[in-house]
This record gives C-alpha cells, structure tokens and sequence, in this order.
C-alpha cells in the first residue's frame, strides 16, 4: 500500500474506502487484484483493510473493522452496541454471529436492518456510551444484556462471564 493510503489507513484504524484508493492513485483492477490475492480484505462494498490490519486482533478483528467502515459512513451520533460493542471492548463473543454490525442510533432514526448493519433505536443513557479507540461504544453490560437477548442461553453465558471483569474505565483510549 502507498505512503497516503497508509496514512490514511492508520487514521482511520486500518479500514479504507475504494474512492480514497481512486483518489490515491489505484485502479479498480488493482483494487480488484489485491482483493482476490489476498493482501487487502473486503469488509463491505466500498471499504477495506489490508489482510494484516484485518488479522491483526484476532478472530474479531474483522468485525471490528467493519463495524468501523460501517460507522464511518452513517450520519449522526452512532453508538456500537451489542455483540459488535463487545468484539471492539475484546470481550470473547463465542457461539455469537458476527455477520453484522450492530449500532444503536440517535433518536429520530429507524430500526432497520441493511447491508449489514443492524440499526437499534430507543433510549440508551449517556452514562452507558464509552469512547474506545475512537468508537462510541456501549458500556459492557450494556453490550452484554443487548448481545445475549440475541444469543443462545450458551452463547449468553459466555458473554456474561467474558464481560463480567469489564469496567467502565477499561478499554478508554
């Protein structure tokens, strides 16, 4: 990857954008190669990673990342909840689908679900929303009772025991 996609890149903690590629210089064919070759990792339509950044952090490491591509393009405050919330706080999200991004939105805006984003509305606390890394994210016990009423009752006691030892003042930065 170039010098100015690097760059952005690492602003924006690894996830990129097809135009930001364009505008640095790549061609959809390139794009298109380094996708099937492996070194850059689609994460959803218009937004990448490189396969290290997208490897970096484990088996939730691409969630991550798209779960950052998707709130980057959505308007408004945008929260990250649910299993998603987790995977960013790194609490283990086994027997759990990480197919979508989950997000809590302001007030005003829809329940939805699309292009793999899973929009969740109603009243979410301020004292309940963390800064992690950039994200808004939901406080862990927050994220655990949304993540578990989704989850097998297997798949809900993993999540409380791996969120259990979470506090609100971990994982800030």
């Amino acid at each position: 990857m170039d010098g100015d996609l690097a760059r952005i890149a690492g602003v924006q903690h690894g996830v990129f954008f097809r135009d930001q590629a364009l505008d640095c210089g790549y061609r959809d064919a390139e794009i298109a190669t380094l996708v099937k070759e492996g070194d850059w990792v689609r994460l959803r339509r218009g937004a990448y990673a490189t396969r290290e950044a997208a490897d970096a952090d484990g088996p939730t490491g691409p969630h991550v990342l798209t779960v950052r591509a998707a709130t980057h393009r959505l308007s408004g405050l945008v929260v990250v909840t649910g299993a998603s919330a987790l995977a960013v706080l790194g609490v283990p999200v086994w027997g759990v689908p990480l197919d979508r991004a989950h997000v809590h939105r302001e007030p005003g805006k829809t329940s939805r679900s699309e292009a793999g984003v899973s929009h969740h509305v109603g009243p979410l606390p301020e004292d309940q929303v963390l800064e992690v890394q950039g994200l808004l994210v939901a406080a862990p016990a927050w994220a655990v009772v949304a993540a578990a009423r989704a989850a097998s009752f297997e798949a809900g006691v993993v999540l409380m025991e791996g969120g259990r030892g979470i506090t609100q003042g971990e994982g800030d930065g």
